[in-house]
């Protein structure tokens, strides 16, 4: 027996009126006990509520399967937008590939860095940095924009594209340093119900649990790396970092480069 899934119309859902003002669902999908069934089994129902309407999740973390849903949410047909293209941007478009992004899409204003993205296989369609970049992504995703924005360049123009060019309930993740940024937080995030998150470090476990999925997926951090150069030429490194024009330069130790 073939099983569809119907798309509930929020308009249907009775609500409850917060002392706030304001309004929540009064009808919710629980998963409490799901300690006896897989952290996967429990990512698939939470996917499949988010498919069907619901538009809230809330996820103890005393189930230790944050990564399993994180994974399960960006399965499936979405596309991605990285803005710049230096080697945290690369890896955030390696990292969306092996969660299951359909489409990535990355911008950058270096002809070279656009390059690098396409000969590693990282995206699918690169785009010159430029004023037009909302309506080229939305040309490329069938006029909807992607369902994940990740900001990497920390550059006013990226994030402000960024934030645009994502469509209705899609997130954004800051991560570029400094810099500002201007929109409108009524047209821009509020109407089109769009998250922005902020990431700067992340916890010890965390960074165990991305170490062991790198081995698993056999993604290998050093294919970023474009130039090596040995520590008598600390200095030639640090000006070929500066320039911005490649990917991840590296000082080895003489034994590294041998």
């Amino acid at each position: 027996m073939v099983q569809t899934q119907q798309v509930i119309d929020p308009s249907l859902v009775p609500t409850r009126n917060l002392a706030s003002g304001a309004h929540i669902p009064a009808i919710g999908l629980g998963t409490f006990g799901s300690d006896h069934v897989s952290g996967q089994k429990v990512a698939d129902a939470v996917l499949g509520a988010a498919r069907i309407g619901y538009l809230q999740s809330d996820c103890a973390a005393v189930y230790g399967n944050e990564a399993l849903i994180g994974e399960a949410l960006l399965k499936g047909d979405d596309a991605v937008l990285i803005t710049g293209l230096g080697p945290v941007d690369l890896a955030a478009a390696a990292l969306s590939r092996k969660l299951g992004a359909q489409k990535i899409l990355g911008i950058d204003v270096l002809p070279g860095c656009l390059q690098l993205a396409m000969d590693l296989g990282l995206c699918d369609d690169v785009i010159v940095s430029g004023d037009d970049n909302v309506a080229e992504v939305r040309a490329l995703t069938g006029g909807h924009g992607v369902e994940c924005s990740v900001e990497c360049s920390g550059n006013a123009q990226a994030r402000a594209t960024a934030i645009s060019a994502t469509r209705r309930w899609g997130r954004i993740v800051s991560l570029g340093e400094g810099g500002t940024v201007q929109f409108q937080p009524s047209a821009d995030i509020m109407h089109d119900q769009k998250t922005l998150y902020g990431s700067w470090v992340t916890s010890t476990w965390r960074m165990e649990e991305l170490v062991e999925r790198l081995v698993r997926w056999q993604l290998f951090p050093s294919s970023l790396v474009t130039h090596r150069f040995p520590l008598a030429h600390v200095g030639d490194a640090f000006a070929l970092m500066a320039s911005g024009l490649y990917g991840k330069v590296a000082v080895c130790f003489d034994e590294e480069l041998t």
